[in-house]
């Protein structure tokens, strides 16, 4: 009698397993359902200079601010990087600019742009907001962006060094 409550709870079991993997597997396409499958760049195309994979674009952002928001000397740099980084996103856009994750995209860049304390990447901060507004309005991502650019208190930016006095 144990083993077959036992046989039983574990295809009761199983079956729970391969229902919410169908169902996870079901959900993640729907996100790309609607779009044709020409609109979605290939995991293993690259863009920019750099030759950046869609993944490649995430994990290089990504990193930038993970390193960034432990070592803020290193302020010039992230810029750089971000800078090419946007190129590699530009790239992605100018060929397949109904990708569903193009949006995501330029919402990181900017938040990344936003947290480096130098007066370009602020500019570059609100160039690219405005690129999220433009091409990707009414995605979840410019929405929100709305809201956190609404009540954002961005950090001042540090003061130029100044010259030792003359002796």
């Amino acid at each position: 009698m144990k083993r077959l409550i036992g046989l039983v709870l574990g295809f009761g079991v199983a079956s729970c397993v391969a229902t919410g993997a169908a169902a996870a597997e079901h959900a993640s396409k729907t996100v790309v359902a609607n779009v044709p499958e020409a609109d979605l760049a290939p995991a293993d195309e690259y863009f920019g200079y750099l030759k950046l994979s869609i993944l490649g674009i995430r994990n290089k952002t990504r990193d930038l601010g993970l390193y960034y928001d432990v070592n803020h000397d290193i302020a010039q740099q992230t810029f750089t990087g971000a800078v090419d980084t946007e190129e590699a996103i530009h790239d992605w856009e100018s060929k397949y600019r109904r990708d569903p994750l193009l949006p995501r995209a330029v919402f990181f860049l900017q938040r990344l742009y936003a947290k480096i304390l130098t007066a370009e990447s602020r500019e570059r901060a609100a160039r690219t907001a405005n690129w999220l507004f433009g091409d990707f309005g009414a995605s979840p991502q410019a929405k929100e962006l709305r809201k956190i650019l609404a009540g954002e208190h961005l950090a001042p930016l540090p003061s130029p060094p100044t010259a030792p006095p003359a002796s």
